[in-house]
Protein backbone atom coordinates (compact mmCIF):
# COMPACT_ATOMS: atom_id res chain seq x y z
CA UNK A 1 0.00 0.00 0.00
CA UNK A 2 2.34 2.48 0.87
CA UNK A 3 4.39 1.47 -2.56
CA UNK A 4 1.31 2.19 -4.12
CA UNK A 5 0.62 5.34 -2.54
CA UNK A 6 3.70 6.80 -3.53
CA UNK A 7 3.72 5.83 -7.26
CA UNK A 8 0.00 7.43 -7.00
CA UNK A 9 2.05 10.44 -5.71
CA UNK A 10 4.36 10.51 -8.01
CA UNK A 11 2.21 10.18 -10.70
CA UNK A 12 0.00 12.90 -9.81
CA UNK A 13 2.89 15.13 -9.82
CA UNK A 14 2.41 15.96 -6.24
CA UNK A 15 6.14 17.20 -4.45
CA UNK A 16 7.40 17.98 -7.77
CA UNK A 17 7.33 21.53 -9.34
CA UNK A 18 4.42 22.80 -11.13
CA UNK A 19 4.90 20.92 -14.28
CA UNK A 20 2.63 20.31 -17.18
CA UNK A 21 -1.03 19.70 -16.35
CA UNK A 22 -1.27 17.55 -19.37
CA UNK A 23 0.98 14.83 -17.38
CA UNK A 24 -0.73 14.77 -14.57
CA UNK A 25 -3.95 14.67 -16.16
CA UNK A 26 -2.73 11.57 -18.08
CA UNK A 27 -1.61 10.22 -14.96
CA UNK A 28 -4.91 10.79 -13.26
CA UNK A 29 -6.60 8.58 -15.97
CA UNK A 30 -4.91 5.87 -15.80
CA UNK A 31 -4.92 5.50 -11.83
CA UNK A 32 -9.00 5.90 -12.68
CA UNK A 33 -9.23 2.86 -14.97
CA UNK A 34 -6.88 1.21 -13.23
CA UNK A 35 -9.12 1.49 -10.12
CA UNK A 36 -12.07 0.74 -11.73
CA UNK A 37 -10.57 -2.70 -13.36
CA UNK A 38 -9.43 -3.91 -9.95
CA UNK A 39 -12.63 -3.16 -8.30
CA UNK A 40 -14.65 -5.06 -11.29
CA UNK A 41 -12.31 -8.23 -10.65
CA UNK A 42 -12.88 -8.00 -7.25
CA UNK A 43 -16.40 -7.66 -7.24
CA UNK A 44 -16.43 -10.71 -9.39
CA UNK A 45 -14.34 -12.73 -7.45
CA UNK A 46 -16.27 -11.39 -4.30
CA UNK A 47 -19.59 -13.51 -6.10
CA UNK A 48 -17.31 -16.93 -6.58
CA UNK A 49 -15.94 -16.31 -3.11
CA UNK A 50 -19.37 -16.16 -1.51
CA UNK A 51 -20.49 -18.80 -3.35
CA UNK A 52 -17.72 -21.26 -2.52
CA UNK A 53 -17.90 -19.87 1.19
CA UNK A 54 -21.24 -21.50 1.38
CA UNK A 55 -20.26 -24.52 0.08
CA UNK A 56 -17.53 -24.77 2.70
CA UNK A 57 -20.30 -24.73 5.40
CA UNK A 58 -22.16 -26.94 3.62
CA UNK A 59 -25.05 -24.58 2.36
CA UNK A 60 -25.23 -26.31 -0.49
CA UNK A 61 -28.91 -25.13 -1.09
CA UNK A 62 -28.20 -21.57 -0.50
CA UNK A 63 -25.03 -21.86 -2.68
CA UNK A 64 -26.94 -22.80 -5.47
CA UNK A 65 -29.36 -20.54 -5.62
CA UNK A 66 -27.08 -17.54 -5.55
CA UNK A 67 -25.46 -18.75 -8.28
CA UNK A 68 -29.23 -19.32 -10.22
CA UNK A 69 -29.54 -15.29 -9.29
CA UNK A 70 -26.08 -14.09 -10.77
CA UNK A 71 -27.05 -16.56 -13.71
CA UNK A 72 -29.89 -14.67 -14.46
CA UNK A 73 -28.08 -11.59 -14.86
CA UNK A 74 -25.09 -12.77 -16.45
CA UNK A 75 -26.15 -16.15 -18.02
CA UNK A 76 -22.85 -16.90 -19.78
CA UNK A 77 -20.58 -17.12 -16.47
CA UNK A 78 -19.72 -20.62 -17.15
CA UNK A 79 -17.64 -20.77 -13.78
CA UNK A 80 -20.45 -19.82 -11.77
CA UNK A 81 -22.32 -22.21 -14.27
CA UNK A 82 -20.41 -25.06 -12.58
CA UNK A 83 -20.39 -24.09 -9.04
CA UNK A 84 -24.40 -23.95 -9.04
CA UNK A 85 -24.31 -27.54 -10.59
CA UNK A 86 -21.91 -28.46 -8.39
CA UNK A 87 -23.57 -27.35 -5.10
CA UNK A 88 -26.92 -28.88 -6.05
CA UNK A 89 -25.00 -31.99 -6.82
CA UNK A 90 -23.52 -32.26 -3.00
CA UNK A 91 -26.39 -30.58 -1.68
CA UNK A 92 -28.67 -33.63 -3.11
CA UNK A 93 -26.92 -36.50 -4.18
CA UNK A 94 -25.73 -38.42 -0.95
CA UNK A 95 -29.02 -38.53 0.30
CA UNK A 96 -30.77 -39.18 -2.08
CA UNK A 97 -28.54 -42.31 -3.19
CA UNK A 98 -28.60 -43.68 0.18
CA UNK A 99 -32.66 -43.25 -0.07
CA UNK A 100 -32.60 -45.14 -3.35
CA UNK A 101 -29.71 -47.92 -1.95
CA UNK A 102 -32.90 -48.93 0.78
CA UNK A 103 -35.32 -48.82 -1.80
CA UNK A 104 -37.34 -45.88 0.33
CA UNK A 105 -38.41 -44.82 -3.57
CA UNK A 106 -41.20 -42.10 -2.48
CA UNK A 107 -38.84 -40.62 0.24
CA UNK A 108 -36.00 -39.84 -2.84
CA UNK A 109 -38.60 -38.51 -4.93
CA UNK A 110 -39.86 -36.43 -2.02
CA UNK A 111 -36.29 -35.54 -1.35
CA UNK A 112 -36.46 -34.08 -4.95
CA UNK A 113 -39.49 -32.52 -4.79
CA UNK A 114 -38.84 -30.60 -1.78
CA UNK A 115 -36.47 -28.46 -3.82
CA UNK A 116 -38.00 -25.25 -4.89
CA UNK A 117 -37.18 -25.53 -8.65
CA UNK A 118 -38.18 -21.73 -9.27
CA UNK A 119 -34.72 -21.01 -7.39
CA UNK A 120 -32.44 -23.10 -9.81
CA UNK A 121 -30.49 -22.47 -12.43
CA UNK A 122 -32.21 -24.30 -16.11
CA UNK A 123 -29.30 -26.87 -15.87
CA UNK A 124 -30.02 -27.61 -12.18
CA UNK A 125 -33.91 -28.19 -12.97
CA UNK A 126 -32.72 -30.70 -15.64
CA UNK A 127 -30.56 -32.15 -13.16
CA UNK A 128 -33.49 -32.70 -10.84
CA UNK A 129 -36.18 -34.21 -13.76
CA UNK A 130 -33.42 -36.77 -14.68
CA UNK A 131 -32.46 -37.66 -10.88
CA UNK A 132 -36.44 -38.42 -10.73
CA UNK A 133 -36.34 -40.28 -13.72
CA UNK A 134 -33.15 -42.58 -12.58
CA UNK A 135 -35.82 -42.94 -9.26
CA UNK A 136 -38.59 -44.22 -11.63
CA UNK A 137 -36.44 -46.75 -13.39
CA UNK A 138 -34.77 -48.18 -10.24
CA UNK A 139 -37.61 -48.43 -8.75
CA UNK A 140 -39.24 -50.82 -11.81
CA UNK A 141 -36.54 -53.01 -11.89
CA UNK A 142 -36.35 -53.45 -8.08
CA UNK A 143 -40.06 -54.43 -8.30
CA UNK A 144 -39.77 -56.56 -11.55
CA UNK A 145 -39.97 -60.55 -11.03
CA UNK A 146 -36.49 -62.13 -10.47
CA UNK A 147 -36.56 -64.02 -13.49
CA UNK A 148 -37.66 -60.34 -15.96
CA UNK A 149 -40.12 -61.30 -17.47
CA UNK A 150 -42.51 -59.50 -19.21
CA UNK A 151 -46.51 -59.72 -17.73
CA UNK A 152 -48.88 -58.89 -21.05
CA UNK A 153 -50.66 -55.54 -20.55
CA UNK A 154 -49.04 -54.56 -17.32
CA UNK A 155 -45.73 -53.86 -18.71
CA UNK A 156 -46.11 -52.59 -21.77
CA UNK A 157 -46.95 -49.16 -20.69
CA UNK A 158 -44.41 -48.54 -18.17
CA UNK A 159 -41.23 -49.44 -20.49
CA UNK A 160 -42.74 -46.87 -22.82
CA UNK A 161 -42.72 -44.43 -20.62
CA UNK A 162 -40.03 -44.75 -18.78
CA UNK A 163 -38.27 -45.00 -22.84
CA UNK A 164 -40.06 -42.11 -24.28
CA UNK A 165 -39.02 -39.97 -21.04
CA UNK A 166 -35.21 -40.55 -22.13
CA UNK A 167 -35.96 -39.70 -25.43
CA UNK A 168 -37.32 -36.78 -24.46
CA UNK A 169 -34.15 -35.64 -22.79
CA UNK A 170 -32.07 -35.77 -25.87
CA UNK A 171 -27.96 -35.90 -25.26
CA UNK A 172 -28.21 -33.64 -22.45
CA UNK A 173 -29.70 -36.78 -19.96
CA UNK A 174 -26.02 -38.25 -20.95
CA UNK A 175 -24.39 -35.61 -20.47
CA UNK A 176 -25.41 -34.52 -16.97
CA UNK A 177 -25.24 -38.38 -16.11
CA UNK A 178 -20.78 -38.27 -16.61
CA UNK A 179 -21.06 -34.72 -15.26
CA UNK A 180 -22.42 -36.30 -11.87
CA UNK A 181 -20.30 -39.64 -12.14
CA UNK A 182 -17.26 -37.36 -12.79
CA UNK A 183 -17.99 -34.77 -9.55
CA UNK A 184 -19.26 -38.34 -7.38
CA UNK A 185 -17.57 -41.37 -7.57
CA UNK A 186 -20.35 -42.92 -5.51
CA UNK A 187 -22.11 -42.32 -8.56
CA UNK A 188 -20.00 -44.37 -10.36
CA UNK A 189 -21.99 -48.39 -10.61
CA UNK A 190 -25.28 -46.87 -10.54
CA UNK A 191 -24.55 -44.72 -13.73
CA UNK A 192 -23.10 -48.22 -15.59
CA UNK A 193 -26.57 -50.01 -14.13
CA UNK A 194 -28.48 -47.42 -15.61
CA UNK A 195 -26.89 -47.67 -19.29
CA UNK A 196 -27.51 -51.23 -18.83
CA UNK A 197 -30.81 -51.33 -18.09
CA UNK A 198 -31.83 -48.56 -20.73
CA UNK A 199 -30.27 -51.14 -22.85
CA UNK A 200 -32.51 -54.15 -21.38
CA UNK A 201 -36.03 -51.82 -21.79
CA UNK A 202 -34.80 -50.79 -25.33
CA UNK A 203 -34.45 -54.66 -26.96
CA UNK A 204 -37.32 -55.69 -24.90
CA UNK A 205 -39.93 -52.56 -26.56
CA UNK A 206 -38.08 -53.34 -30.05
CA UNK A 207 -38.89 -57.29 -29.57
CA UNK A 208 -41.62 -58.40 -27.37
CA UNK A 209 -43.47 -54.98 -27.80
CA UNK A 210 -43.48 -55.31 -31.62
CA UNK A 211 -45.18 -58.76 -30.79
CA UNK A 212 -47.37 -57.50 -28.30
CA UNK A 213 -48.42 -54.98 -30.66
CA UNK A 214 -49.18 -57.10 -33.17
CA UNK A 215 -51.08 -59.50 -31.39
CA UNK A 216 -53.73 -56.83 -30.18
CA UNK A 217 -54.10 -55.61 -33.87
CA UNK A 218 -55.10 -58.65 -34.96
CA UNK A 219 -57.12 -59.64 -31.94
CA UNK A 220 -59.17 -55.94 -32.34
CA UNK A 221 -59.57 -57.07 -35.91
CA UNK A 222 -61.32 -60.43 -35.69
CA UNK A 223 -63.08 -59.12 -32.94
CA UNK A 224 -64.55 -56.58 -35.11
CA UNK A 225 -65.59 -58.95 -37.99
CA UNK A 226 -66.75 -61.47 -35.30
CA UNK A 227 -64.15 -64.05 -36.12
CA UNK A 228 -63.76 -65.03 -32.63
CA UNK A 229 -63.64 -68.72 -33.54
CA UNK A 230 -60.07 -67.86 -34.57
CA UNK A 231 -58.97 -66.67 -31.60
CA UNK A 232 -57.52 -69.53 -29.76
CA UNK A 233 -55.58 -70.09 -32.58
CA UNK A 234 -54.01 -66.84 -32.59
CA UNK A 235 -53.34 -66.98 -29.16
CA UNK A 236 -51.38 -70.35 -29.33
CA UNK A 237 -49.27 -68.90 -31.60
CA UNK A 238 -48.20 -66.17 -29.72
CA UNK A 239 -47.36 -68.02 -26.39
CA UNK A 240 -45.43 -70.20 -29.17
CA UNK A 241 -43.70 -67.38 -30.36
CA UNK A 242 -43.30 -65.48 -26.67
CA UNK A 243 -43.03 -68.45 -24.16
CA UNK A 244 -41.80 -66.32 -21.68
CA UNK A 245 -44.15 -63.45 -21.56
CA UNK A 246 -46.76 -64.02 -18.55
CA UNK A 247 -50.38 -62.96 -18.53
CA UNK A 248 -51.79 -65.11 -20.82
CA UNK A 249 -54.05 -67.56 -19.14
CA UNK A 250 -56.20 -63.62 -18.45
CA UNK A 251 -56.30 -63.58 -22.25
CA UNK A 252 -57.51 -66.73 -22.77
CA UNK A 253 -60.20 -66.98 -20.00
CA UNK A 254 -61.56 -63.72 -21.91
CA UNK A 255 -61.29 -65.54 -25.05
CA UNK A 256 -63.79 -68.23 -23.38
CA UNK A 257 -66.07 -65.98 -22.18
CA UNK A 258 -66.17 -64.00 -24.84
CA UNK A 259 -67.43 -66.92 -27.02
CA UNK A 260 -69.70 -68.13 -24.84
CA UNK A 261 -71.06 -64.54 -24.44
CA UNK A 262 -71.17 -64.48 -28.15
CA UNK A 263 -72.79 -67.82 -28.46
CA UNK A 264 -75.06 -67.15 -26.52
CA UNK A 265 -75.86 -63.31 -28.45
CA UNK A 266 -76.29 -65.70 -31.16
CA UNK A 267 -78.80 -68.18 -29.90
CA UNK A 268 -81.10 -65.38 -28.31
CA UNK A 269 -80.27 -66.77 -25.37
CA UNK A 270 -81.91 -64.55 -22.81
CA UNK A 271 -81.27 -66.85 -19.57
CA UNK A 272 -77.70 -67.24 -20.63
CA UNK A 273 -77.25 -63.61 -20.98
CA UNK A 274 -78.47 -62.25 -18.15
CA UNK A 275 -76.36 -64.84 -16.34
CA UNK A 276 -73.31 -63.63 -18.33
CA UNK A 277 -74.05 -60.03 -18.48
CA UNK A 278 -74.09 -59.55 -14.70
CA UNK A 279 -71.43 -61.39 -13.72
CA UNK A 280 -69.11 -61.28 -16.71
CA UNK A 281 -65.88 -58.60 -16.26
CA UNK A 282 -63.31 -59.06 -19.22
CA UNK A 283 -59.99 -58.63 -17.82
CA UNK A 284 -57.66 -57.53 -20.70
CA UNK A 285 -58.03 -54.23 -23.14
CA UNK A 286 -58.94 -55.79 -26.18
CA UNK A 287 -61.74 -57.60 -24.48
CA UNK A 288 -63.34 -54.60 -22.25
CA UNK A 289 -62.78 -52.39 -25.33
CA UNK A 290 -65.13 -55.05 -27.33
CA UNK A 291 -67.28 -55.47 -24.98
CA UNK A 292 -68.04 -51.22 -24.97
CA UNK A 293 -67.92 -50.99 -29.22
CA UNK A 294 -69.50 -54.05 -29.90
CA UNK A 295 -71.48 -56.02 -27.96
CA UNK A 296 -73.96 -53.51 -26.88
CA UNK A 297 -74.59 -53.30 -30.85
CA UNK A 298 -75.23 -57.13 -30.53
CA UNK A 299 -77.50 -57.35 -27.06
CA UNK A 300 -81.01 -57.31 -26.47
CA UNK A 301 -82.86 -53.89 -25.73
CA UNK A 302 -82.65 -52.89 -22.17
CA UNK A 303 -86.30 -52.99 -21.80
CA UNK A 304 -86.57 -56.68 -23.36
CA UNK A 305 -84.25 -57.75 -20.97
CA UNK A 306 -85.48 -55.97 -18.05
CA UNK A 307 -89.07 -57.64 -18.64
CA UNK A 308 -87.35 -60.97 -18.99
CA UNK A 309 -85.66 -60.19 -15.52
CA UNK A 310 -89.33 -58.60 -13.89
CA UNK A 311 -91.16 -61.81 -15.54
CA UNK A 312 -88.66 -64.22 -13.73
CA UNK A 313 -88.74 -62.86 -10.55
CA UNK A 314 -93.05 -62.71 -10.78
CA UNK A 315 -92.49 -66.62 -11.92
CA UNK A 316 -90.33 -67.19 -8.72
CA UNK A 317 -92.24 -65.91 -6.20
CA UNK A 318 -95.34 -68.13 -7.48
CA UNK A 319 -97.15 -65.10 -9.67
CA UNK A 320 -97.81 -66.98 -13.00
CA UNK A 321 -100.43 -65.06 -14.42
CA UNK A 322 -98.10 -62.24 -14.17
CA UNK A 323 -95.26 -63.28 -15.28
CA UNK A 324 -97.25 -64.52 -18.53
CA UNK A 325 -98.47 -60.77 -18.62
CA UNK A 326 -95.69 -59.56 -19.11
CA UNK A 327 -94.10 -61.86 -21.47
CA UNK A 328 -97.09 -61.97 -24.21
CA UNK A 329 -96.73 -58.21 -25.38
CA UNK A 330 -93.27 -58.33 -25.76
CA UNK A 331 -92.54 -61.42 -27.98
CA UNK A 332 -93.61 -59.07 -31.04
CA UNK A 333 -91.01 -56.70 -30.48
CA UNK A 334 -87.25 -57.06 -31.76
CA UNK A 335 -85.61 -59.46 -29.83
CA UNK A 336 -88.96 -60.52 -28.35
CA UNK A 337 -88.71 -64.24 -30.47
CA UNK A 338 -85.94 -64.59 -27.45
CA UNK A 339 -88.77 -64.38 -24.51
CA UNK A 340 -90.62 -67.30 -26.36
CA UNK A 341 -88.76 -70.13 -24.47
CA UNK A 342 -89.32 -68.86 -20.76
CA UNK A 343 -93.16 -68.07 -21.98
CA UNK A 344 -94.10 -71.42 -23.41
CA UNK A 345 -92.52 -72.93 -20.16
CA UNK A 346 -94.79 -70.87 -17.65
CA UNK A 347 -97.16 -71.79 -19.86
CA UNK A 348 -96.86 -75.15 -20.23
CA UNK A 349 -95.92 -75.58 -16.34
CA UNK A 350 -99.08 -73.45 -15.38
CA UNK A 351 -101.26 -75.77 -17.08
CA UNK A 352 -99.77 -79.34 -16.09
CA UNK A 353 -99.99 -77.70 -12.52
CA UNK A 354 -103.49 -76.57 -12.44
CA UNK A 355 -104.83 -80.15 -14.66
CA UNK A 356 -102.89 -81.63 -11.71
CA UNK A 357 -104.91 -80.03 -9.15
CA UNK A 358 -108.14 -80.96 -11.28
CA UNK A 359 -107.15 -85.14 -11.05
CA UNK A 360 -106.40 -84.70 -7.21
CA UNK A 361 -108.79 -87.31 -6.58
CA UNK A 362 -108.37 -89.30 -9.14
CA UNK A 363 -107.44 -92.92 -9.41
CA UNK A 364 -104.37 -91.63 -11.27
CA UNK A 365 -103.18 -88.87 -9.27
CA UNK A 366 -100.06 -90.58 -7.92
CA UNK A 367 -98.30 -91.37 -11.06
CA UNK A 368 -99.49 -87.74 -12.95
CA UNK A 369 -98.61 -86.53 -9.71
CA UNK A 370 -95.05 -87.93 -9.39
CA UNK A 371 -94.32 -87.75 -13.59
CA UNK A 372 -94.83 -83.47 -13.18
CA UNK A 373 -93.05 -83.07 -10.00
CA UNK A 374 -90.38 -85.16 -11.93
CA UNK A 375 -90.29 -82.77 -14.82
CA UNK A 376 -89.83 -79.25 -12.88
CA UNK A 377 -86.26 -77.20 -12.86
CA UNK A 378 -85.23 -77.48 -9.36
CA UNK A 379 -84.34 -74.07 -9.41
CA UNK A 380 -86.45 -72.28 -12.03
CA UNK A 381 -89.35 -74.11 -10.83
CA UNK A 382 -89.03 -74.06 -7.14
CA UNK A 383 -92.25 -72.49 -5.75
CA UNK A 384 -94.34 -75.59 -7.70
CA UNK A 385 -91.73 -78.36 -5.76
CA UNK A 386 -92.31 -76.21 -2.74
CA UNK A 387 -96.03 -76.05 -3.22
CA UNK A 388 -95.71 -80.66 -4.03
CA UNK A 389 -93.53 -81.60 -1.99
CA UNK A 390 -95.74 -83.47 0.83
CA UNK A 391 -98.10 -84.56 -1.39
CA UNK A 392 -95.13 -85.97 -3.80
CA UNK A 393 -93.03 -87.63 -0.55
CA UNK A 394 -96.70 -89.35 0.63
CA UNK A 395 -97.21 -90.75 -3.29
CA UNK A 396 -93.54 -91.37 -3.64
CA UNK A 397 -93.48 -93.50 -0.48
CA UNK A 398 -96.27 -95.56 -1.29
CA UNK A 399 -94.98 -96.33 -4.19
CA UNK A 400 -91.66 -97.46 -3.39
CA UNK A 401 -93.38 -99.61 -0.57
CA UNK A 402 -95.77 -101.07 -3.42
CA UNK A 403 -92.64 -102.04 -6.00
CA UNK A 404 -90.37 -103.09 -2.93
CA UNK A 405 -93.60 -106.01 -2.17
CA UNK A 406 -94.18 -106.07 -6.43
CA UNK A 407 -90.36 -106.73 -6.76
CA UNK A 408 -90.10 -109.52 -3.91
CA UNK A 409 -93.04 -111.37 -5.18
CA UNK A 410 -91.66 -111.65 -8.40
CA UNK A 411 -88.43 -112.65 -6.66
CA UNK A 412 -90.42 -115.37 -5.17
CA UNK A 413 -92.01 -116.23 -8.54
CA UNK A 414 -88.45 -116.05 -10.44
CA UNK A 415 -87.01 -118.93 -7.24
CA UNK A 416 -90.69 -120.89 -8.36
CA UNK A 417 -89.35 -120.98 -11.87
CA UNK A 418 -86.09 -122.03 -11.82
CA UNK A 419 -87.87 -124.60 -9.30
CA UNK A 420 -90.91 -126.21 -10.95
CA UNK A 421 -89.85 -124.61 -14.49
CA UNK A 422 -91.69 -122.33 -17.38
CA UNK A 423 -94.76 -123.48 -16.39
CA UNK A 424 -95.23 -121.13 -13.44
CA UNK A 425 -93.81 -117.92 -15.07
CA UNK A 426 -97.17 -116.56 -16.43
CA UNK A 427 -98.88 -116.65 -13.57
CA UNK A 428 -95.92 -115.04 -11.70
CA UNK A 429 -95.74 -111.66 -13.84
CA UNK A 430 -99.57 -110.89 -14.10
CA UNK A 431 -99.61 -110.45 -10.40
CA UNK A 432 -97.09 -107.53 -11.05
CA UNK A 433 -98.43 -103.95 -12.76
CA UNK A 434 -95.76 -102.62 -15.49
CA UNK A 435 -97.07 -99.32 -13.80
CA UNK A 436 -95.27 -100.44 -10.36
CA UNK A 437 -92.27 -100.69 -11.85
CA UNK A 438 -92.17 -97.55 -13.52
CA UNK A 439 -93.23 -95.96 -10.02
CA UNK A 440 -89.88 -97.60 -8.56
CA UNK A 441 -87.42 -96.75 -11.69
CA UNK A 442 -88.63 -92.81 -11.39
CA UNK A 443 -88.74 -92.37 -7.42
CA UNK A 444 -84.88 -94.30 -7.33
CA UNK A 445 -83.04 -93.38 -10.46
CA UNK A 446 -83.90 -90.35 -12.26
CA UNK A 447 -81.30 -87.65 -11.31
CA UNK A 448 -84.16 -85.00 -10.34
CA UNK A 449 -86.13 -87.35 -8.55
CA UNK A 450 -83.06 -87.82 -6.21
CA UNK A 451 -82.59 -83.93 -5.74
CA UNK A 452 -85.91 -83.30 -5.60
CA UNK A 453 -86.35 -86.14 -2.63
CA UNK A 454 -83.19 -84.83 -1.22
Amino acid sequence: MRVFLVELRRALGFGEKPGSLKRRGIGAAIVLLLATVALLLYQRGAEERAIKALMAEAHYLEASQMAARILRQQPEETEIRTLATSALLQGTLPGWQQQLDAQAYENARQRLAALPLNDLHPQGRQLLALLGWVTDLEQWFAERPPDNHLELYRDEQPIRALLERWEDQGDDARRLLDLIRDQEPAFEARHSRIFSRLRQLENERSVYLTGIDTLNRRLENLLANNRSDELTALLDDFVRQYPTIRGTDRLRQDIGDYRTLHQAIGNRDLEALERLTLGLGFRTPPFQQASQELLPQQLPPPEIVERHRQARRAWLAGDAQQAIALLEPATVQPWGAALEPALQHYRQVESSYRQLQIRQNAADYGPALIAFYGSLDPVLDRHYLDALQAAFRQYTDEARRNADAAMAAAADYWQQYQQQGASAAPCAWKTISPSVFASRHCCSTSPRMKRARG
